[in-house]
């Protein structure tokens, strides 16, 4: 009977009738949350640090270097290259992503000695964005 008492009434009600009652579960589940350091990072490591670092061409003509987050979070000459929560927004994700479609030949494409990102990895820094783009 004591099992009954801690329920709620409805629940309590129900069982005492025979029925099957689910309850929600108490344990919270952790939000999955995209790691700038164990994600993001090595995208940039890979395919973006050879140009924007000290010395490379990205660094030289625009100041921006991608080799940890307070320089990513610092920007280039051009201003800032993310905008928390908003991927549409951060030039970030234009130069990676829509200037590969543009149709101007003077459109900024990153990395432009390689292929376009893939679409996971862009997704994935769209995501980290999208989520606030922290430094975890």
């Amino acid at each position: 009977m004591a099992f009954f008492l801690r329920m709620a009434p409805m629940a309590a009600m129900a069982a005492a009738a025979g029925m099957v009652v689910a309850l929600p579960s108490r344990a919270a589940t952790p939000e999955q949350t995209t790691s700038f350091q164990k994600q993001v990072l090595p995208i940039f490591q890979e395919h973006c640090s050879m140009c924007h670092s000290p010395g490379g061409v990205g660094y030289i003509s625009v100041s921006f270097d991608l080799r940890s987050y307070q320089s990513l979070r610092s920007g280039s000459a051009g201003g800032v290259a993310v905008i928390p929560y908003h991927p549409d927004r951060s030039p970030l994700m234009r130069v990676l992503k829509d200037d590969w479609h543009s149709s101007d030949k003077s459109a900024l494409r990153m990395p432009p000695l390689g292929p376009p990102l893939s679409q996971e990895e862009l997704g994935v820094i769209s995501q980290w964005i999208k989520e606030g783009a922290k430094d975890n």
